[in-house]
């Protein structure tokens, strides 16, 4: 299961925000445009059933107010980066966790 969160995760940052760049290169910077797309990241939060379509849009959205506040591609890089350091910690989160849940286990079944 967190395996194939990961891979969502990063396939929607690695769709979501270059097409939220580029769609910010196109459009011109504006406080309106900003707002806009700082509301829509927030409602892609709660707006969609299907974890990949919201993680992607609130990625574009980000990549789109981080274009129309005038730092970009810094801003891109870093959530795309962030997105794969987070999720290899939640693997690594999971692994951990599943392997002391497993020697609980068997302890409790040992001594019952």
């Amino acid at each position: 299961m967190a395996a194939r969160k990961l891979k969502q995760r990063a396939i929607g940052a690695l769709v979501g925000v270059p097409l939220g760049l580029l769609a910010g290169m196109a459009l011109p910077q504006s406080r309106v445009g900003y707002a806009v797309a700082v509301l829509a990241a927030t409602l892609t939060l709660i707006s969609f059933s299907r974890y990949i379509v919201g993680f992607g849009l609130r990625c574009f959205f980000i990549a789109l107010a981080a274009s129309f506040a005038g730092g970009a591609s810094g801003i891109a890089e870093e959530r795309i980066v962030n997105v794969l350091i987070g999720g290899t910690f939640g693997l690594i989160a999971v692994a951990l966790t599943e392997i002391v849940w497993l020697r609980v286990v068997r302890k409790v079944r040992s001594s019952g």
